[in-house]
Order: structure tokens, then C-alpha cells, then sequence
């Protein structure tokens, strides 16, 4: 074989490889070109509605877009549990099948109740379920944050369920909370001995610094005599107290048995008396009295606060300040 028809043999091999070649490209490219992708939604129209899905011809932009239904926010765009965008309108390009699902998420109210007059509050407003809600508690100059108390129960004392100044949880219901702020201090009053008085209030929680006003009422025969404050007697010596509130504490009025003023009176040129004298008497003290009368004399009667007793010889119970006459006659 000469030279001449290797050439042409070569020459030949190239065109048709050159050829095949053009046949390829043109049969995939057309292939690519004619390629369609579906785009579906799925969701629960009860929670928001969502816009878009079709089929789409390879590398066109698709818009997709999600509307809340009331009382329900958009979380984001899903592919599976990946999520591919939290924007309510989002825009990609088709490349291939795709099952889209809006995330709708029920919004929940999140509240805080607290006196701002000791502190602020940040934090609260609409979470949807399943957000992380982080609740902050900044007192003011002077006040102290004792703590996050849940509004629906204090049966507990009203001991805090946190004490740090933020709180952060996971929103699974609409909640209100209560910030404590200035501290909750409680108080216990009472009467050492529920015979001889009473106090009100009893007890209570009041804010840190705050007063608090106390009353001791003394029962029949008894008298207010002094506080004592947290095992301390104090000095203060009127039935009315307040107690500016720092800390826990125990306040314990203490009554004494009523002294009574006892004036008696008679005349002692026609008589005498025993068994009592001018004095001072326990409230509910018995005292025995006799009236003697002298000769051409006779004893009358009694006369005590007013009332009339006609026994010359009686006892006679003290329940106050008390004035006895006795009233002699001449025979």
C-alpha cells in the first residue's frame, strides 16, 4: 500500500467520527432542551394556602408562594425535613422533580404580667409553635428581680419555678407569665394567744421596701401590751404598726389581762365593809364584799355602775373600771 491511500483512509476515518460525533451532541441536546420537571405543593389548606406548582420546563424560574391562614405563621419552604427557604415567596429554578411543603404553624400568644414601676420586660409577643421565646426581666435602679412565677398557680408559696433574669423555652401554648420584681417578701402576724386578741392581716407576700400596716385588736378583759418582731420586742407601744418589708418576718402582738381601776365608796359613820378596798383588779377578778352596818344603822343596798344589788354580802366579778358604793340608812 503506498502513501497515497493511507491519506485518503485516514481522511475518511476522521469524517466519520466527526460525523457520529455531530449525531450525539444533537440527539442528547435535543433531549435536554425538551426535558419538563413537576413542581407539586402539599400542604393543609386548613393552616394556609400555597401557590405555584405546575410543570416546568428544564432551568425556568419557578415562584412558588405561601399564604398563613388566620391565626397561623409561616415557618418556611421543605423539601423533606430540609428547609430550602423561610421566605413566604420563593424563587428557584427547575432542575429536576420536587415536593414542596409549606411549613404553617399555629401563632401563640406569650404575655408577661409585672409592675413597672420596679421593671421592664422584653420578649413577649405572637410565637408560632415551636419557636424558642426568650423572656428577659430588667429591674430598675434600687428594685431586685426575685424571680418567673407562673400566673395560674401559687399554690406553691409563690416560689419562683426560674430565677435567672432570662428564660428561654420552647412555645407550646400560649402562656401568661408573672416577673416578680423588688423580691416577694412575705410576712406572718399574729396574737400570742388567740384568747386574748387577734391581728390583721395575718400574713402576706409584699414587694422588697414595700410597708405594710398591722392592726391588733385586744378581746374582752385583755389589753394590746407590745410587738415583737422576729423574736425582738419592740418598742413601739401602739395597737397600729408598720413594718417596712426587707425580709422575711414574724410579727407577734402580745396582749395582757386588762388592769381595772375599782373605787369604793361609803359612808363610815354608819358602816363598814370587808373583803375589799380601793384598788386595781384583773379584768374577770372575783371579789367578795360584805357591808357591816353600825349600830342604829341598816345596810340598803348596793350600788355598783350604776346597778342596784340589795345582799349585803355578795361576790362580784370585775369587767372594768368599777365604782362600789354601799348605801347605809338609818334605822
Amino acid at each position: 500500500m503506498n502513501n497515497k491511500n493511507i491519506a485518503i483512509g485516514v481522511v475518511a476515518l476522521v469524517v466519520i467520527v466527526a460525523v457520529a460525533g455531530v449525531a450525539y451532541w444533537m440527539m442528547n441536546d435535543g433531549d435536554q432542551a425538551d426535558a419538563t420537571y413537576t413542581v407539586s405543593l402539599s400542604y393543609d389548606s386548613e393552616t394556609g394556602n400555597a401557590t405555584g406548582e405546575g410543570v416546568y420546563d428544564a432551568g425556568e424560574k419557578v415562584t412558588v408562594t405561601a399564604t398563613p391562614a388566620n391565626g397561623y405563621g409561616f415557618k418556611g419552604w421543605f423539601v423533606g425535613t430540609e428547609m430550602v427557604s423561610d421566605d413566604e415567596r420563593y424563587t428557584f429554578t427547575a432542575d429536576s422533580d420536587v415536593v414542596l411543603t409549606p411549613s404553617f404553624r399555629l401563632l401563640l400568644s406569650i404575655s408577661v404580667e409585672y409592675d413597672s414601676r420596679y421593671g421592664d420586660v422584653t420578649g413577649t409577643g405572637l410565637y408560632m409553635e415551636g419557636d424558642m421565646c426568650t423572656l428577659t426581666a430588667t429591674p430598675k435602679e434600687g428594685c431586685v428581680f426575685a424571680g418567673w412565677f407562673p400566673s395560674w398557680d401559687t399554690s406553691d408559696g409563690y416560689n419562683p419555678f426560674w430565677e435567672e433574669r432570662s428564660y428561654t423555652f420552647v412555645v407550646t401554648y400560649s402562656e401568661t407569665y408573672v416577673a416578680e420584681f423588688g423580691g416577694r417578701v412575705s410576712f406572718v402576724a399574729s396574737a400570742d394567744s388567740p384568747e386574748k386578741g387577734s391581728v390583721t392581716p395575718s400574713g402576706g407576700y409584699m414587694y422588697y421596701m414595700e410597708d405594710v400596716s398591722i392592726d391588733a385588736k385586744a378581746n374582752d378583759g385583755y389589753v394590746f401590751d407590745h410587738w415583737v418582731i422576729n423574736g425582738e420586742r419592740s418598742d413601739y407601744m401602739y395597737s397600729s404598726i408598720t413594718i417596712t418589708l426587707t425580709e422575711y418576718t414574724e410579727v407577734v402582738a402580745v396582749f395582757s389581762v386588762e388592769q381595772c381601776d375599782v373605787d369604793v365608796e361609803y359612808d363610815s359613820s354608819m358602816g363598814s365593809l370587808t373583803g375589799i378596798i380601793s384598788g386595781v383588779f384583773e379584768y374577770g377578778e372575783d371579789v367578795h364584799i360584805q357591808a357591816v352596818a353600825k349600830p342604829g344603822y341598816s345596810f340598803d343596798h348596793w350600788e355598783i355602775n350604776g346597778q342596784s344589788y340589795l345582799s349585803s354580802e355578795m361576790t362580784y366579778t370585775i369587767r372594768g373600771d368599777t365604782t362600789i358604793r354601799a348605801v347605809f340608812v338609818m334605822n
